[in-house]
């Protein structure tokens, strides 16, 4: 008896296909795992464009200024909020500067306008995004006893609600300022 060491037609295909199905889920792996890893890189950069957004709010919020503390009528507004949008006269290095942030939901964007001090919040000089995908921004405000949707003097206390939304992940954030000059 012959012994037929050689592989049949239908050895081979079998090989072929058991080969071609672990290359096929082995670049399906692959091609999951960079797709998480870039969504992640997303998520991270919008964690941390978050994070300095509410730091910066925080840093000037927390030292807008009191009509008091400036030489000015008492008529002049130094503070004026809604639920969407804050603006307040806030010391710079050597001036006063009006500051001002407001949701545009078009564009799902938080944006900052900044303007030299003329009491006036409709104008401005710069205009800048600093944060994307936002899906919803709220502000309220704390006069001291309880929380208000607008405001027209300097509270107490700031909140700011805000939700991050990319794809399928979504995320609210709560922060609440604590104004130290707010009125008494």
């Amino acid at each position: 008896m012959k012994s037929n060491k050689t592989f049949t037609v239908i050895e081979v295909l079998i090989a072929v296909s058991i080969l071609l199905t672990v290359i096929v889920l082995t670049g399906t792996i692959f091609r999951g795992a960079i797709l998480s890893w870039g969504q992640s890189q997303v998520l991270a950069k919008s964690y941390q464009s978050l994070k300095n957004i509410f730091l910066r709010i925080s840093k000037e919020v927390s030292s807008s200024v009191r009509i008091d503390q400036i030489f000015v009528p008492e008529e002049v507004s130094v503070f004026k909020a809604d639920s969407r949008s804050i603006f307040f006269i806030y010391p710079a290095e050597q001036s006063l500067r009006e500051v001002g942030y407001l949701f545009d939901v078009s564009k799902k964007a938080l944006i900052r306008r900044e303007s030299s001090c003329d009491f006036d919040f409709n104008t401005f000089d710069k205009e800048q995004e600093i944060g994307f995908n936002i899906e919803s921004l709220n502000f309220s405000f704390f006069d001291g006893s309880q929380w208000f949707d607008s405001s027209d003097t300097i509270p107490k206390a700031v909140k700011i609600v805000l939700t991050l939304s990319y794809k399928d992940f979504t995320a609210t954030y709560e922060e609440i300022v604590y104004i130290p000059v707010g009125q008494r």
